[in-house]
């Protein structure tokens, strides 16, 4: 029992410490501390009326956690009026967060339409099942029930109106625990991202298991409270215990505090970098110095090389005539777009520049698609208009994310001649999670290893083989998104696949300036 609500209690500072910005986070730790309150209470109300010392005799672990209860006892000198109203307030601080989480997920997770504020205001009185949870529970309100059947001329009318007032509180409460469910499952149905679809899945998984086990331990089993009870004694009993507590209730904290730990941490999930960005930055930041190095050298030898070609180009231009050799008027035309490309994307990589714009992300994808040259035996699955429905509006500079996708696809490209496919796939697409903006971009390629994954981003880090390969690409990719505030995922089985995703801020946002130098 006390070892999960000690768990219980480290789990919420992580969350304050790792990411106390997050509404979610503050809604979670809401239902973190209800748990807490409310179970630490219940038992000891159960603990009036059957044994917890029956452990005694188990095993260290049990007996340790006696011990703690027992010390615990001993300095708390509560009435057992106010253990009730306790756990009543745990119970209720549980069913806030819930509230509030149903809320704001909803809102987040159902795209954007026009104000319906008549429909959010029925929303917003969900906000008080908690209120009725504490005021019908409260003792005060059980002697004038008490009072009210034993006073009345038609006892069994009272008590009739008692149950179903119960039955339809029971049958509300059990579907505000299950409408986050729903909601989730709703939106697993919606989303076309196969990342998120698995975090939903996760995610809608534990809020099941926890809300069911809640609903479970404090309605239905021996800790539920029930009009009968009232009736007899005037106060909100326990169901009688045969002598000892049940060993489930004294495990009971724990077993809810995994499922929460599991619920909160996917739902974080999508903010890893809140953990794992210091560490990356970090590697980054030791190769920063031998970038900005091997920049200026680079730079400067390209510029010659350049010269070089165009000079030689020119050369040929004179001495022959193109328009008879198709072929070598094809490769101009490639070597001086390639020429002006690889020199806009080497001063990008110079300088990230990231000027926030209300920017449509279709529009950046579409436009990174045509900058590509497919070659037959590779096909792209890119339907903008499935995007139509959600909101794609990000905060981005066009060009530099632009870059980023290319990139991105060209590694796609690359992944699959290198593996030899001929009948080679890229799947882009787009979605919404929360309040980010998704791309996902997956391939059928090579794959990539658990540890190629490790330093991937890393400058200068390239599993690909040649003179060429500079492993500037995910690392340029890497810095882009970052600056623009966003996360980069990469989830790949080798053989099989590789999926990026990238996750941006969308919605608007202050307009700002954010320059990161290579």
């Amino acid at each position: 029992m006390f070892y999960g609500v000690t768990l219980m209690l480290i789990v919420v500072i992580m969350l304050l410490v790792l990411d106390h910005k997050s509404l979610y986070t503050r809604f979670f730790v809401v239902m973190f501390l209800g748990v807490t309150i409310a179970f630490f209470f219940m038992i000891q109300q159960l603990s009036i009326f059957a044994d917890y010392g029956a452990y005694r005799n188990q095993s260290n672990f049990v007996q340790l956690d006696w011990r703690i209860f027992q010390f615990m006892t001993g300095q708390m000198t509560i009435p057992i009026v106010w253990r009730l109203r306790l756990m009543n307030i745990g119970i209720a601080l549980y069913l806030l967060g819930m509230t509030l989480f149903n809320l704001a997920f909803t809102l987040e997770l159902q795209p954007k339409r026009p104000k319906q504020p008549e429909r959010h205001k029925i929303r917003y009185l969900l906000l008080i099942v908690p209120a009725i949870e504490l005021l019908v529970q409260d003792p005060n309100v059980s002697t004038a029930m008490y009072l009210l059947y034993h006073t009345a001329a038609n006892p069994a009318d009272i008590l009739l109106a008692f149950r179903v007032g119960e039955c339809i509180y029971k049958m509300v409460l059990l579907l505000l625990l299950a409408r986050p469910v729903f909601i989730l499952m709703r939106s697993i149905r919606k989303n076309n991202v196969f990342f998120l679809k698995r975090r939903l899945w996760m995610f809608s998984i534990g809020m099941l298991l926890a809300n069911s086990i809640f609903f479970a331990f404090f309605y239905l089993g021996t800790c539920s409270i029930s009009v009968a009870t009232v009736i007899k004694t005037g106060f909100w009993l326990f169901q009688p215990l045969d002598g000892v507590i049940p060993y489930s209730y004294i495990i009971g904290s724990i077993i809810i505090f995994l499922i929460l730990s599991f619920c909160a941490f996917a739902l974080l999930s999508c903010q890893l970098d809140v953990l794992i960005s210091p560490l990356t930055e970090r590697r980054i930041q030791r190769n920063i110095a031998t970038l900005n190095e091997a920049l200026g050298e680079t730079l400067h030898s390209q510029k010659n090389v350049f010269f070089s070609m165009q000079i030689l180009m020119n050369r040929i231009e004179r001495q022959a005539d193109l328009s008879k050799v198709p072929e070598a008027a094809r490769l101009h035309e490639l070597i001086t777009a390639s020429l002006e490309r690889t020199a806009e994307i080497l001063d990008a990589i110079r300088r990230v520049e990231a000027q926030s714009e209300q920017e449509n992300i279709v529009s950046i994808v579409s436009n990174a698609i045509a900058q590509l040259h497919l070659p037959d035996t590779i096909h792209l699955h890119w339907h903008p208009e499935d995007s139509a429905k959600d909101n794609t509006t990000v905060m981005v500079n066009a060009y530099s994310m632009e870059h980023v996708l290319v990139n991105v696809l060209m590694n796609a490209v690359e992944a699959i001649e290198t593996a030899g496919n001929s009948h080679g796939r890229i799947r882009v697409e787009t979605g919404n999670f929360l309040r980010w903006v998704v791309v996902s971009i997956t391939d059928n390629g090579c794959g990539i290893s658990h540890k190629e994954r490790t330093m991937i981003f890393a400058p200068h880090y390239s599993g690909k083989e040649g003179r060429l390969n500079w492993g500037m690409g995910l690392s340029y990719a890497y810095r882009v998104v970052k600056a623009h505030m966003g996360q980069i995922h990469i989830d790949s089985q080798p053989g099989i696949y590789t999926r990026v995703v990238i996750m941006l801020p969308g919605g608007r946002q202050k307009k700002h300036k954010k320059v990161v130098s290579a």
